[in-house]
C-alpha cells in the first residue's frame, strides 16, 4: 500500500507531465485555430461579438402618489419600501388616495 507522501510525489509527477503535454500540444492547436479562422473568413471582430453598444436605461418617471399617511402628512407612490417617519417604523395607517389607479389595474393587486 502506497503512503501518503508517495501518493503526493506521484501527484506531483503526473502534475508536471501534463503541463508538458499540455505545452506540447498548444501550439498544434494554435494552429488549427488560426487555419479555421482564415478558412472561414472570421476576424478577431466576430469572436469579439462585435455589438451595437447597449443603450443606458433611462430613468423611470416619478410616480404619482397611491398613499398617504393622515398623520404626517407624507405621501408614497407604492413604489419600493414605505418612507421611514422620523426614525419610527412604517406607518400602518396610511390611505388609499386613488380608488381609480386600481380599479384600472385589477389584476395586479
Amino acid at each position: 500500500m502506497d503512503t501518503y507522501s508517495e501518493l503526493q510525489r506521484r501527484i506531483k509527477a503526473l502534475q508536471q507531465q501534463a503541463e508538458q503535454v499540455r505545452r506540447n500540444e498548444v501550439g498544434s492547436v494554435v494552429a488549427d485555430i488560426e487555419a479555421k479562422l482564415q478558412e472561414f473568413g472570421i476576424t478577431v471582430d466576430d469572436l469579439a461579438g462585435a455589438r451595437p453598444p447597449k443603450q443606458k436605461k433611462t430613468a423611470r418617471a416619478t410616480a404619482p402618489a397611491k398613499y398617504r399617511n393622515p398623520g404626517t402628512g407624507e405621501t408614497w407612490s407604492g413604489r419600493g419600501r414605505e418612507q421611514m417617519t422620523s426614525g419610527k417604523a412604517p406607518s400602518i395607517q396610511v390611505e388609499l388616495i386613488s380608488p381609480e389607479f386600481i380599479a384600472a389595474r385589477p389584476h395586479r393587486y
